[in-house]
């Protein structure tokens, strides 16, 4: 951008010289100098020169760094050897000396009692894959060229590769714009989504908001939210779902804790009713949302105890409904809790290619498809379901109908207390979904949730008891930070990176960022989502046609869902599992062929909590440069840029502002009661919501009063606690060169590692290497750039000299 802007000042300069006016004498010495024949003018592109040079500096060679002893490089690494054939008895992880690193992931929710999955199969995805550069121990590589284009030979092994590959001259020409940006804001704390918005770019963004059928309030509740998402340029996609009590059957289910009433998920008696409740929810709201999504987790029996067609059914009123009154909104659905899933025991497809089936043989509207992701950020390349959606969709004519993920994060909750959800673990799932998203071309995904939900007085912050990006007083952990360097590239060049094949816990985003006055700048945003064991065992069952849950409570009668497993206990069974004969296992009834399966399996599962437990080498080649120059590098694990560390240093801080802010809601409360005619006894000594509620319990208000008080204070309290966020922990994240964060430089490729659940950011400068610019065509030199242009000035210049002359010698000649 600099250079051109010079190249067209000079241009300008040029010409307002050569037509300024020339006196006769002038003009006449001009005259006598110019010879009688022109010359040929003759231009050596090649020795056209930029107007700044482009700096150059040797290799940096090798550089200390972080120990990473056992570790072997990736051309020593080998595939995982996939045993085809019953052995007499199982290998124990120990006996495993040679197999590559694994990955570490979970699914978050279970779609049925017994934690399982579809087994679906789809198409190649827009991410190129590489081989592993060395073949396995039977000398054959893990992961041809064929198991690129059918998910059915996509395998969940411990590794694919350790090798990426930034192309730098095959972009996209596109950028990922707001496509990555998207959150659930629970509740519609302004403050926090002002914290957004500021600290990130989000117009166009996505924001979810859940509008409960069954709410008699939903207008009242969901409507601010979806005023205030509008008025931050967010566009809103609206949830509608749960069943109003008097929509319901009589009989109750059974409760599960954290879900609706049991009455919400009960199938509508009448689906058009439940249509029309819809409509007249809508038309009292004081803005519209963009989206309506038809369904929230049908495949959950906590949300829903209807089958395909009872939901089918449900958007056919829904649709119709909603297009006769609103025509603007769009509309689909489902909000799946797993993209894959039938709904139901049928495994012959996907319930989103049924509802796209549906809507065609019924010619009704599908502006959208959704579902949620938990665990595995990468788990949309390995099951290949967004090529098998974008097909039928397209073979419907339906080009320009949205994929989103509505609701994804780590895990739906905490489970009681996981730091996973406040340290780099959360942050590497979320580059590495962003990595994914792109690559496949998504249009908008809300990441769950935006706040952390306190609703106890005193400090939780870092206590891993909330899966928020911020805590609940503000501070942005390491998640909030990655959305923050995503945001800085979002409207960059996104650059073509290709993994290796079967690799799911690497992932990365490559962008080219213009910078003031220098070269651009090549910003490298990498992962290490290390895959869990559960993910591992689970898929590895599901590729040879076991259920994994069944299998396990064969062995271990009474064993909930792998989702719900503690990873530990878990291992400890695998290993036992391990050291059986194959006389134990036929004992168990166990075929010689399940023995098989399940030995694979189990041995891919150890292998995966072996490598999840060390950093890994990784190498980064970046095709088209000659040199490396690296400007900056922020990491993030448990070492580096680690807020859980800092806890203690800010826990006084923290203290002080919970103090205040409580004092403060007890205020708002008890003004707003006072303004009601209700004096709160004792209020000058009421500290904090505990002290209140004590003061007001022998006021004898009515139940609607007690109500209103308490979702007063919460809201106020939830706001207050967001007053000091911009004072907490200001020098972070901090940055290192390339010599302290352990990166290696050799001519084109990085080398560094990467923590378990760590992440890390590098931005760099490559000598010769430009953004590519407006009319520039993909892998033209910068030379040959700067070469037309001067070529094509040169030409201006010589046109308008000629001009000149003409103009000026008309007169003398008269």
């Amino acid at each position: 951008m600099i250079s051109r802007l010079l190249q067209c000042a000079f241009s300008l300069y040029l010409g307002l010289l050569l037509l300024t006016p020339l006196s006769a004498q002038e003009l006449g010495k001009r005259k006598e100098a110019l010879p009688t024949e022109s010359p040929v003018i003759q231009v050596d592109l090649s020795k056209l020169e930029p107007l700044y040079p482009l700096p150059s500096r040797a290799s940096a060679g090798e550089l200390p760094g972080d120990d990473v002893s056992g570790e072997c490089s990736p051309a020593e690494v080998k595939s995982f050897e996939l045993r085809s054939a019953a052995p007499p008895e199982l290998r124990s992880v120990e006996e495993e000396s040679e197999d590559p690193e694994e990955q570490e992931g979970s699914q978050g929710k279970p779609t049925n009692s017994q934690g399982e999955r579809a087994n679906v199969e789809g198409t190649k995805g827009r991410r190129r894959v590489i081989q592993p550069s060395d073949p396995g121990d039977d000398g054959e590589e893990i992961g041809d060229s064929e198991s690129n284009t059918d998910s059915s030979k996509r395998v969940a092994q411990p590794m694919g590769g350790s090798e990426l590959v930034v192309k730098l001259n095959q972009g996209s020409n596109q950028s990922y714009g707001s496509r990555l940006k998207g959150i659930v804001n629970e509740g519609g704390n302004q403050a926090a989504l002002d914290i957004f918005t500021t600290s990130l770019n989000s117009n166009g963004g996505l924001a979810r908001v859940y509008f409960r059928i069954y709410d008699s309030n939903v207008a009242g509740s969901a409507g601010p939210q979806i005023q205030q998402a509008k008025e931050a340029g967010l566009r809103v996609l609206a949830t509608a779902s749960g069943t109003p009590e008097d929509l319901s059957e009589a009989e109750i289910g059974r409760d599960y804790v954290g879900a609706i009433p049991a009455y919400a998920r009960r199938v509508p008696t009448d689906p058009q009713a439940w249509a029309d409740r819809l409509v007249s929810k809508l038309e009292q709201l004081p803005v519209l949302p963009d989206y309506i999504e038809i369904g929230n987790e049908p495949d959950r029996m906590e949300s829903w105890d209807g089958s395909l067609e009872d939901y089918l059914n449900l958007y056919h009123a829904s649709v119709i409904a909603i297009n006769a009154r609103f025509p603007e909104i769009k509309v689909g659905g489902m909000g799946l809790a797993l993209a894959e899933s039938p709904i139901g025991e049928s495994r012959e497809k996907p319930a989103l290619v049924s509802l796209v089936d549906y809507a065609n043989e019924e010619g009704l509207d599908l502006d959208f498809l959704s579902w949620h992701n938990y665990g595995l950020a990468s788990q949309m390349r390995y099951s290949g379901i967004v090529e098998q959606l974008r097909t039928s969709l397209a073979d419907s004519g339906r080009l320009d109908a949205e994929l989103f993920v509505s609701e994804w994060n780590i895990r739906p909750n905490a489970r009681e207390t996981n730091v996973d959800f406040d340290g780099a673990h959360a942050a590497a799932n979320f580059v590495s979904f962003a990595a994914t998203s792109a690559d496949l071309g998504l249009d908008g995904n809300c990441f769950f949730m935006l706040l952390d939900v306190n609703e106890q007085a005193g400090v939780t912050d870092l206590s891993g008891q909330a899966v928020g990006a911020l805590t609940a007083h503000g501070i942005k952990k390491p998640v909030f930070h990655a959305m923050e360097f995503v945001d800085q590239s979002s409207d960059a060049e996104l650059l073509q990176v290709e993994i290796p094949t079967n690799e799911y816990a690497l992932g990365g985003l490559a962008t080219m960022v213009r910078a003031d006055f220098r070269e651009p700048q090549l910003r490298l945003i990498l992962a290490n989502d290390v895959v869990e064991p559960q993910w591992i065992f689970q898929k590895a069952c599901e590729e040879k046609g076991l259920k994994p849950g069944e299998v396990l409570r064969r062995i271990f009668p009474g064993m909930p869902s792998l989702e719900f497993l503690p990873q530990e206990t878990l291992v400890a069974n695998f290993q036992i599992l391990a050291g059986k004969s194959s006389a134990e296992w036929e004992a168990m009834g166990f075929t010689q062929t399940e023995r098989s399966i399940l030995s694979d399996s189990i041995d891919r599962a150890l292998k995966a909590v072996e490598v999840g437990s060390k950093p890994r080498k990784v190498s980064v080649r970046l095709e088209g440069a000659e040199d490396v120059i690296v400007d900056g590098v922020s990491r993030f694990d448990d070492s580096h840029n680690s807020l859980l560390q800092a806890r203690e240093r800010l826990l006084p801080q923290l203290n002080q502002l919970e103090s205040l802010a409580q004092l403060n809601s007890v205020n708002a409360v008890c003004d707003r009661l006072a303004a009601n005619g209700i004096n709160v006894p004792g209020r000058d000594a009421i500290q904090d919501g505990s002290d209140l509620f004590n003061s007001l319990q022998n006021l004898g208000l009515s139940e609607p009063i007690q109500s209103l008080i308490s979702a007063t204070f919460k809201k106020t309290l939830d706001e207050e606690r967001l007053g000091g966020f911009n004072t907490i922990n200001a020098d972070f994240p901090q940055r290192e060169d390339a010599e302290s964060a352990g990166i290696q430089i050799d001519s084109d490729t990085l080398s560094l590692a990467m923590a378990p659940n760590s992440i890390i950011v590098i931005d760099l400068t490559i000598p010769g290497i430009q953004e590519i610019q407006p009319g520039k065509e993909r892998g033209e030199t910068d030379s040959e750039v700067f070469s037309s242009d001067w070529l094509l000035g040169l030409v201006l210049a010589i046109a308008l000299l000629i001009l000149v002359f003409r103009l000026n010698k008309k007169p003398e000649e008269e």
